[in-house]
């Protein structure tokens, strides 16, 4: 993808949803167990709660995450005035695209129960925006679509909403391990 294509699509992203999560065609919803297996984040750093919609042959994902008001993240961001870190919002967004990967590959919206992470690096954060706040028990969700795709690496870019609204929007670039690698 060239960098004019790219700036305009996250140009476009900070204004208007990547997709009409609607659209997608049906299919299951998946879990945190089911995200256990595609992910190798655990605890307190896994911040999908499920997987709602996937398209796996135009590679789009939305998923849903309610923000904890209890997360600990709030006691130091910020006392009284409480905010949802933007970092964590690229993180939601990647590992919402790390899913992708894992739905490209089988060409369909399933986990097998044997089904297990492959080894992931973050090579960068190509653009994040952040355009609105989000707040203790909010109700996010996050749509996800890949850029470009190979056998090792691929780019996606993300989006978190809130009713609609955009919250933040980022890009960014991975490096997948082999399966022989966990």
């Amino acid at each position: 993808m060239q960098p004019s294509e790219l700036e305009d699509r996250v140009r476009k992203a900070r204004r208007g949803l990547l997709f009409a999560p609607d659209t997608l065609p049906p299919s299951p919803a998946f879990g945190r167990a089911d995200i256990e297996h595609i992910l190798p984040h655990r605890g307190t750093m896994l911040l999908l709660d499920e997987i709602i919609g996937v398209d796996s042959e135009r590679g789009r994902l939305v998923a849903r995450r309610r923000v904890d008001a209890q997360d600990p993240v709030f006691e130091g961001h910020f006392p009284g005035a409480p905010i949802y870190p933007g970092v964590l919002q690229v993180e939601m967004s990647g590992q919402l695209g790390l899913c992708i990967k894992h739905f490209l590959d089988r060409r369909a919206p399933e986990v097998p129960s044997d089904a297990r992470p492959r080894p992931v690096r973050l090579v960068r954060v190509r653009d994040a925006s952040f355009v609105a706040e989000a707040r203790p028990g909010d109700e996010l969700t996050i749509l996800a679509e890949v850029l470009e795709d190979n056998d090792y690496t691929f780019t996606a870019l993300g989006q978190v909403t809130r009713g609609g609204a955009i919250l933040s929007a980022s890009v960014f670039e991975a490096v997948l391990g082999d399966e022989d690698e966990r």
